[in-house]
């Protein structure tokens, strides 16, 4: 589960306007969550900020949006990510979620395109104060963690749910 109750998705898909910036390529939906809302075990299983393609997927275990635990078969990756995360106290709070919506893109390991990919979810944890709408977190990093082929479901306040992602292809009402 991940809060964003109040945290408005923006998109660096269109026209930059001056005194604006936005990545190249574009084509990301993306929210800072609300930092004390995330809870489960994610699998990442594509690539990872600073590190690029990950050789075998990632267990993040999260709790009250904060990482708990990292977990891995490759024991020398874990323990790199684990080193690269604990930089201050809010590197391990989550401060991002973002949805790929680019065709073009793909998955290099490099996660300035990586994270753009259609077919493809992110979370980051650290800094997400300056975001618009809202964000808390004031570390002194973020680091994007990819999946490919995600599925997310919304669930609202009635406690209705609703899939908008299956296996990484978007679904049309």
């Amino acid at each position: 589960m991940l809060g964003v109750k109040g945290r408005p998705f923006v998109s660096d898909v269109g026209v930059i306007k001056p005194g604006e910036m936005s990545n190249l390529p574009c084509g990301e939906i993306y929210c800072a969550p609300i930092e004390m809302e995330a809870d489960g075990v994610v699998i990442f299983n594509a690539s990872v900020g600073d590190l690029g393609l990950l050789k075998t997927p990632l267990k993040v275990y999260l709790e009250n949006g904060r990482i708990t635990k990292f977990e891995s078969d490759d024991k020398k990756q874990e323990k790199r990510i684990t080193e690269l995360q604990s930089v201050d106290e809010d590197s391990m709070v989550i401060g991002e979620l973002g949805i790929g919506v680019n065709p073009g893109a793909v998955i290099t390991g490099n996660m300035l395109e990586d994270e753009k990919a259609l077919g493809t979810a992110h979370l980051a944890f650290g800094n997400n104060a300056d975001f618009p709408g809202g964000g808390n977190n004031n570390s002194k990093i973020h680091r994007d963690y990819l999946f490919y082929r995600p599925t997310i479901d919304i669930v609202y306040n009635n406690k209705s749910c609703r899939k908008i992602i299956d296996k990484g292809k978007f679904i049309s009402k």
